[in-house]
């Protein structure tokens, strides 16, 4: 059930994100074209961005779903799917925190719902690895969505 309502938090966010940032998005890549010599036009930049962005959360919204159906019906391979999909959120959190913390060398700072984007992006990344921890360690005592007994020490 923690995987399907993960998945179902994050498919919310992705649904939310496109529209909550569209805005600041276009400002900052706006601010990002202005600064650099030689790019190309700001609005065909935020235009392509905000495509990006959208076709982005429309793949991660059905990443997100299949997800929680797979948890929800405790398809075997969806355990390993969501492992190897956890495994690799681990790798979000530096750069989120990077990014959140300005670690990383940018053209214009991210400030206001960017900034915020990468907070809550960072927060995600802590409960996917608590979740890919539980999930590896259920795997390795009862299997694959903890659907056998335990072993006992005498066995």
């Amino acid at each position: 059930m923690a995987v399907a309502g993960l998945a179902a938090v994050q498919a919310v966010w992705y649904l939310i994100v496109p529209f909550w940032l569209a805005g600041p998005l276009t400002e900052n890549v706006r601010r990002t074209a202005v600064s650099t010599p030689g790019a190309l036009d700001p609005s065909q930049l935020s235009t392509v961005a905000i495509l990006t962005l959208g076709a982005t959360s429309v793949v991660l919204i059905a990443i997100a779903t299949a997800v929680a159906i797979g948890a929800l019906r405790r398809w075997i391979w969806m355990h390993y799917v969501v492992l190897a999909l956890l495994g690799i959120g681990i790798l979000d959190l530096p750069i989120a925190v990077a990014n959140a913390t300005g670690i990383t060398p940018q053209v214009v700072p991210i400030s206001g719902r960017l900034l915020v984007a990468q907070w809550v992006a960072a927060s995600f990344s802590v409960v996917e690895i608590a979740l890919f921890a539980w999930m590896l360690m259920a795997l390795l005592r009862r299997g694959p969505w903890a659907t056998r007994k335990e072993l006992s020490v005498q066995e």
